[in-house]
């Protein structure tokens, strides 16, 4: 899951996601994977759509997280949002702070979710969904942990591309202050 948080968040940052917002799509990432959820091919999707902000699930995400405290009991409703999943785990991260789970609709997709839990019912999210979001009283099913991700070749290779954004270019220069194997290679 480690390796799977740090592509994540180096791909963010490759997409030009700010390093906190690249740091909080790591954890996101993260979390939807080790509960079964193949969060890096959302984020691939995600990153290759290039979504209008106004209809990013991780600024969704950033704003309900930040906005926890004021979530009540009455329904919160957000546009039209791009892969809907991403929304998920920063609801679960915003239930941790008001102690309290919090239900998510999309479309015909209900979630509620907590610190450590999610349950889904319904039809799967849909791509451009309006979200719902308010605090509940029921709680989510627990689930059982995933220890590994299986990220499809596909998915990690975009990953990977847009990691590879974030990397500075060899040169000679670099190369004579120490990077790499300087001017000899003798390994």
């Amino acid at each position: 899951m480690n390796e799977v948080e740090a592509q994540a968040r180096k791909a963010a940052k490759g997409a030009d996601y700010s390093w906190g917002e690249a740091e909080d799509i790591g954890k996101a990432v993260r979390w939807l994977c080790k509960r079964g959820v193949n969060g890096c091919e959302h984020l691939a999707q995600l990153l290759l759509a290039k979504p209008d902000p106004k209809n990013c699930p991780i600024r969704l995400g950033i704003l309900i997280l930040d906005n926890a405290k004021n979530l009540g009991d009455t329904l919160t409703s957000f546009g039209s949002v791009a892969e809907p999943a991403l929304v998920i785990p920063f609801a679960a991260f915003a239930s941790a702070q008001i102690e309290r789970p919090l239900a998510i609709q999309a479309g015909k997709c209900s979630v509620i979710v907590s610190e450590s839990a999610f349950e889904i019912t319904g039809e799967p999210m849909r791509n451009k969904s309006v979200i719902e979001v308010k605090a509940t009283a029921k709680s989510p099913k627990l689930m059982t942990s995933v220890s590994r991700a299986s990220p499809q070749r596909e998915t990690w290779e975009t990953l990977d591309k847009f990691a590879h954004r974030t990397y500075a270019p060899a040169t000679e220069e670099s190369r004579m202050l120490g990077a790499g194997a300087g001017i000899s290679d003798n390994d």
